[in-house]
């Protein structure tokens, strides 16, 4: 990875934050938060918290919210923002153009800090375009707490991406059974030349903390491709 360059995947529970209506400040973030408020709200001790979510499904909720996650965020990480020059923000495809524009001003005003932005399709195809053994053809099934991302690429043109937000709290088997229908419905008509290619992988991305790795049994059958599954840390699939 290139020399001072971080990344900020802006799909994680990172940005999830309790907030503290009479103190008007952020008191924590991620599973921290809502581990805390669980048990707070449980116990009713929590009438003037808010557990606040900038970001749905990766589509950015709400301006201000973001802006406060960020300050903490920040702050918190002050040694580190020390030694990056540049910030490298991974976003949804369904955010729109203004979206995205706004998600680099907001970081790039915290930070002071330079801000690029590329989405995570197009990040995720680009570390499987410099393995040389990958086919030319990819399916690329981006899976995160609370929305899935289908593309497909064919060396790194982008033919097509459907972004589709999950529901809470599924089992395992509920998100396999969905992921078939998505998957049946998102390659349906495809051109008849595109099967001529090489195509006997598919590709799944996931975060090391999630423990979902047995649905690729269930979708190799199902798609009679051979899944390919990366869960390592962002920085290395550069």
């Amino acid at each position: 990875m290139e020399k001072g360059v971080d990344f900020l995947d802006l799909s994680c529970r990172r940005w999830v934050f309790l907030w503290d209506e009479i103190q008007e400040k952020v008191l924590s973030t991620g599973q921290e938060a809502l581990d805390s408020w669980q048990w707070y709200s449980q116990e009713s001790k929590a009438n003037h918290w808010r557990l606040v979510f900038p970001f749905r499904a990766g589509i950015l909720q709400s301006t201000w919210a973001f802006t406060q996650a960020l300050k903490f965020f920040f702050k918190e990480q002050a040694q580190m923002v020390k030694t990056v020059k540049r910030f490298q923000l991974l976003v949804v495809s369904a955010n729109t153009g203004s979206e995205k524009q706004k998600l680099q001003q907001l970081v790039a005003q915290t930070s002071l800090r330079a801000v690029t932005v590329v989405e995570r399709a197009d990040f995720f195809n680009a570390y499987l375009q410099n393995k040389k053994n990958f086919s030319p053809l990819k399916l690329i099934i981006d899976l995160n707490d609370d929305f899935v991302e289908l593309s497909l690429f064919l060396a790194e043109n982008r033919l097509k991406t459907q972004h589709l937000p999950l529901a809470d709290y599924l089992t395992d088997k509920q998100l396999v059974q969905h992921l078939k229908l998505v998957l049946d419905s998102f390659l349906l008509n495809l051109p008849r030349d595109l099967f001529k290619k090489q195509w006997q992988y598919f590709y799944i991305f996931m975060k090391p903390e999630v423990k979902k790795t047995s649905l690729i049994d269930d979708l190799n059958q199902h798609l009679k491709m051979e899944g390919i599954l990366n869960q390592e840390i962002l920085s290395n699939y550069v």
